[in-house]
């Protein structure tokens, strides 16, 4: 099992996961700001890849959910359930000046033409919004 760790802030929306058929183990939210409760959407995002049909939609695990000061919101496999080869996984929260620390826990697909193999990977990004990075 690998990791994904991300560091988010601001309102703009941040991608966890994109779809290339990971499995999504467990996920990790905590509350970084310097006091108060942070709210979270956490959603699934559907593009379409045609040129003829550029239909999106947004399908929410979570929507303006409160996490306490000093708190973190842990979700397991069974709540994450979704078909991570066509779904983005999007994280956004609420004001410009909530901040969050993401650990995702993963398993990644590696296929080629010949075999499947799951191998683990560790991403340690940074992401954030406001700041353009």
């Amino acid at each position: 099992m690998g990791a994904v760790y991300k560091n988010i802030e601001g309102t703009i929306p941040v991608a966890l996961l994109e779809k290339d058929g990971s499995t999504l183990k467990a996920l990790n939210i905590a509350n970084t700001k310097a006091s108060g409760v942070i709210k979270v959407d956490l959603y699934l995002n559907y593009s379409s890849t045609s040129e003829s049909d550029e239909t999106s939609f947004k399908y929410y695990i979570i929507k303006n959910k409160e996490i306490a000061f000093g708190t973190n919101l842990f979700l397991e496999k069974n709540e994450l359930a979704y078909d991570t080869s066509k779904y983005d996984l999007y994280i956004a929260l609420d004001a410009t000046d909530s901040t969050a620390d993401i650990i995702l826990s993963i398993d990644i697909n590696v296929s080629t033409s010949t075999t499947t193999a799951r191998v683990t990977a560790t991403d340690s990004s940074s992401s954030g919004g406001g700041g353009g990075y």
